[in-house]
């Protein structure tokens, strides 16, 4: 009756936990919202965004500034000079240089041309240069110099300077020069305006300074933008001083850069905020920022002039403006050295973004969220209503029919509810006295036909017998037992099978007997099972599945020809010794490979091999100390892992005994000879090589190999210098192939000269490698020649070299008419293919072009020949590293070449050493007599110059000269000089 009053309708008991379900997932997808942070970590990723966005940005910046911009150490250095010699010339003075535009003009018409090619190189907007050889500080008059403007560097104009503007400049530069003036030109600097900022700071600091450093670290880039006088186009500017030699300080060179170009080289659609962001070139003053430039419509640089920047809670920086909150994601610029004048002015580019428009996408997904939730509630709601009342319905209509039938006590009639369980169940109610019926016969029945043994017992709660089937104890080995049995009994005999038999337990409820007692054994499985008021078990004979699975375990753990463990054994045991670290103490892993397996295979066949394997197998299994795991891993290959010694050298000898009594026993072979075992065995120690298993076996495998490679037969153990060594070797050759199949070649151009006059005649392509490990060219022909590559480096070097050089050309950083040397491989040439397509693609230099053929291979006719025969070639050869290679006669007489290179190995202390000036001289005559000319190559010093000079030396070439570079350097003036004074003094 109490169980009565405590129940509850079929529809409050769907519907109550429906709704709480429903409360549970609202409570959880909102909570969920919070907890993970999902509204935060996306404004997160749109700051991150942001930054990175603008860390790219200020490392185009940073290097063009650096790099490019402020670079102006071979213009300074071009003004020096120039100075220097007109007051040698007594053309200009010091003292009267910075009075009046008509004393500066000489030099300002000797430096144009140079500005100029810098103002284009540099790509900035505007270079100058302002004359003063005055303390500031006393004297503010306006100084002469001259001020190039270009507006936009990214177009080039088809007139010669036609894209130019002289902004300032005397009267007499702008009659000599083919540029016109701007409607504000002036022919000097007012220093009374903001023209004062390209000269000031920069001079004075390096006019008073009392230890003089270089130029360039005095270089001072604008903290604020200015005007040129009565001109509205704003820029910003990098100026440093000019120092004479001897420290004069007389003016200063400087770039300009248009602060509307900056603005173009500072994108806003790159922030990704619908063009609402702005980027803000900025220099950092106590916190306080003054912008340099704004790249943005929305925001002014009035508005940014100055400014200062806050922090929020979350330490992000935000600054307010025009009453709007803005992100500023902020980069540093480091254009100063950090022991230069200027170091402590702090550039910055900062990034600005509305805080509504950064965090727009955050907020959108927010609210759609929470409408998404209301939206499912109701839904949700709405639906849980409609089904708990219908699913109630049916079964209340159920239950009324259930009670009338109870009424009559008759099985009833019942209808159905259309919901399958509760059919089902009403089904089984009408039906389950005969099914009980039914199966216990059928379960009768099956027990009596099995062909298994199987007994059991039920124990049952309160009962004072225990039911057990017949043979139950039979099977557990005890015959002759007298049923019924009471519960004391039955745990009688129980403990008598614990007793008696070996027992196996599976689990708690499962146990396997072994039987002894019976012909063989029998092998059998107790299963029981425990209910609130009952216990069961059922016994059963397994003995032929038991035995089934242990021979499938063995096969499976250990090696069918040997009786050793296989790979997957001794790797499970490997795993379990290591995480066990602590009983292995000094260990060693013994990698073994046989020897003459695969001469007694191929001369006898595989059954007398397999005999070789087995008597291996056995001499190490007996001779191996007991603290030692065996393998047989694969065909010829054995693992032995001894562990738990105290000290290495009681490993070593145990494995010197077992190889020393492996090596004096024999196999008898089919024809009545008898061969010794052999092994090459290599050794790796733990902890000593390594505490991880997989690099012992490495290491192992490692020393075993160089056993192989060496005297097969012996025991080595693992050298770490040596498998450095290799390893290293190994990834030149993974990077070789790397190179191959990326051609990842540059070249470096060197310039070689006349002797007569130093003009660039030529230039000498010379190859440098992108890679890390493989970087010397003579190291990439020792591996091409290993890999039978060397066609592949051939061609790669061909078209690389060629296809530089043009580049080059087309960009006027080469003379146009200057030949190239290339350097050839003397064995190998081009394929038909190869020689084909380089004439369709580079036909128009090959005039130019001059094979060089190095010495240091031996030369082939045959690829002589074909290189003769490339369509287009010039049949210029050039003899390269003359005297230093194979048969240099030979090879000199069988190229006919029209150029010959004399190695830098005579060249060097050519001054001081006869015997090399003899060599050079012969060579000289040799050549001269037959139309040739004569390179020397690698001169470094004024007196290696003078002296190939008096041998008289066709062309020159060496570091004194010029550096070999991606985009090829002038000529050094004191080489020139020296070529010149040479000369005048013949």
């Amino acid at each position: 009756m109490n169980k009565m009053e405590n129940s509850k309708t079929v529809y409050r008991t769907i519907l109550r936990p429906l709704l709480i379900v429903l409360l549970v997932e609202i409570v959880l997808m909102t909570g969920s919202y919070w907890f993970l942070g999902i509204n935060g970590q996306l404004n997160k990723n749109a700051r991150d965004i942001l930054i990175q966005q603008t860390e790219n940005r200020k490392s185009y910046l940073q290097n063009e500034m650096i790099q490019k911009w402020s670079n102006l150490s071979t213009i300074s250095q071009t003004i020096n000079e120039r100075t220097q010699q007109l007051i040698d010339q007594d053309v200009i003075s010091l003292q009267t240089l910075d009075s009046s535009s008509k004393a500066s003009a000489p030099l300002l018409n000797e430096i144009s041309k140079e500005l100029i090619s810098t103002l284009y190189s540099k790509e900035t907007t505007g270079i100058f240069v302002i004359l003063n050889t005055h303390d500031l500080r006393e004297n503010k008059d306006n100084k002469p110099g001259i001020y190039i403007r270009n507006d936009d560097p990214s177009t080039v104009s088809v007139k010669e300077y036609g894209d130019l503007l002289l902004e300032k400049a005397p009267v007499e530069v702008v009659r000599s020069l083919n540029i016109s003036t701007d409607t504000h030109w002036e022919s000097t600097f007012d220093l009374s305006t903001e023209e004062n900022t390209l000269l000031y700071k920069p001079f004075e600091k390096a006019f008073h300074d009392k230890i003089k450093m270089e130029a360039k670290e005095y270089g001072y880039w604008n903290e604020k933008s200015y005007h040129l006088k009565n001109n509205e186009n704003s820029a910003i500017s990098y100026s440093m001083p000019l120092i004479l030699p001897d420290g004069t300080v007389y003016g200063v060179v400087g770039v300009e850069l248009l602060t509307s170009y900056l603005e173009n080289l500072m994108p806003i659609d790159e922030l990704k905020n619908d063009n609402q962001g702005s980027y803000v070139l900025s220099v950092e003053t106590n916190a306080q920022h003054n912008s340099l430039v704004v790249s943005s419509a929305s925001l002014k640089r009035k508005q940014l002039k100055k400014f200062y920047l806050t922090e929020d809670y979350d330490k992000n920086n935000f600054v307010f403006l025009n009453g709007k909150e803005y992100y500023a994601a902020i980069q540093n610029l480091d254009i100063y050295n950090s022991n230069g004048p200027f170091s402590k002015q702090q550039w910055q580019l900062m990034s600005l973004v509305e805080r509504n428009q950064l965090y727009s996408f955050a907020n959108h997904f927010f609210y759609l969220q929470i409408s998404m939730i209301i939206l499912g509630g109701i839904v949700s709601l709405i639906g849980i209503f409609y089904v708990s009342r219908k699913i109630s319905g049916s079964i209340s209509r159920l239950s009324k029919e259930v009670d009338n039938s109870r009424l009559v006590k008759e099985i009833p009639e019942l209808h159905a509810t259309g919901i399958q369980e509760i059919d089902q169940f009403s089904s089984a109610i009408i039906d389950l006295s005969q099914e009980v019926l039914e199966t216990s016969t059928k379960f009768l029945n099956i027990m009596n036909m099995a062909s298994i043994d199987i007994g059991g017992y039920e124990i049952k709660k309160g009962s004072k017998n225990v039911y057990v089937t017949d043979n139950f104890f039979l099977l557990l080995g005890i015959d002759k037992v007298t049923l019924p049995l009471t519960y004391e009994q039955f745990e009688e005999l129980f403990k008598e099978v614990e007793r008696d038999y070996q027992v196996e337990i599976e689990n708690e409820n499962e146990r396997i007997y072994c039987i002894k007692k019976y012909v063989g054994l029998r092998y059998v499985r107790l299963k029981m099972r425990k209910e609130a008021d009952r216990e069961i078990g059922i016994a059963e004979d397994i003995t032929t599945s038991y035995l089934e699975r242990q021979r499938i375990e063995h096969e499976r753990d250990y090696d069918v020809l040997t009786g050793l463990y296989n790979r997957f054994s001794f790797q499970r045991n490997m795993d379990y010794l290591f995480e066990h670290s602590e009983q292995l103490k000094n260990a060693a892993l013994v990698m073994i490979d046989l020897d003459n397996l695969k001469k007694i295979n191929d001369a006898f066949g595989h059954d007398w091999g397999d005999n070789y394997i087995r008597q291996c197998g056995k001499c190490f299994q007996e001779n191996v100390p007991e603290k030692t795991i065996c393998a047989r891993v694969s065909g010829d290959e054995f693992y032995l892992f001894l562990y738990g010694f105290d000290n290495q050298e009681e490993i070593r000898q145990r494995l010197i005994s077992m190889t020393s009594i492996m090596q004096h026993r024999t196999v008898l072979l089919p024809n009545g000879n008898k061969m010794n075992l052999s092994a090459s065995i290599g050794i790796s120690w733990y902890p000593q090589d390594s505490i991880y298993f997989d690099f012992l076996k490495k290491y192992a495998d490692f020393a075993m190999y160089q056993v192989k490679k060496s005297t097969k037969g012996n025991l080595a153990e693992f050298d770490k210098a040596l498998y450095e060594d290799e390893k290293h070797d190994r990834q030149m050759h993974l990077e070789f192939y790397q190179l191959i199949e990326k051609e990842q070649l540059t070249y470096h151009f060197q310039p070689i000269l006349s002797a007569k006059n130093g003009e660039i005649i030529a230039y000498e392509a010379l190859m440098r490698s992108q890679l890390a490990t493989l970087k010397n060219p003579e190291m990439i022909l020792r591996i091409a020649r290993e890999e039978n590559k060397l066609e592949d480096v051939e061609r790669i070097c061909i078209f690389k070299s060629t296809e530089t050089f043009d580049q080059l050309r087309k960009n006027k950083l080469v003379k146009e008419d200057a030949l190239l040397f290339i350097n050839s491989i003397a064995s190998v040439s081009l394929n038909d293919e190869d020689r084909e397509r380089f004439h369709r693609y580079f036909s128009h230099i090959q005039s130019q072009i001059v094979v060089e053929v190095t010495e240091e291979e031996n030369m082939s006719e045959e690829a002589l020949i074909r290189k003769r025969e490339t369509k287009g070639f010039s049949g210029m050869f050039a003899l390269d590293d003359y005297g230093s290679g194979y048969n240099t006669e030979i090879n000199l007489l069988n190229l006919s070449p029209k150029y010959i290179k004399i190695d830098l190995t005579i060249v060097r202390n050519i001054d001081k050493d006869f015997d090399k000036q003899q060599l050079v001289s012969n060579i000289v005559e040799y050549a001269h007599q037959r139309e040739g000319y004569i390179i020397a190559e690698g001169i470094e010093t004024k007196e290696e110059l003078l002296k190939v000079l008096e041998l008289g030396v066709d062309y020159l070439q060496g570091y004194y000269l010029s550096y070999p570079q991606l985009n090829p350097q002038e000529v050094s003036n004191e080489s020139i000089k020296t070529i010149e004074n040479y000369w005048k003094k013949r």
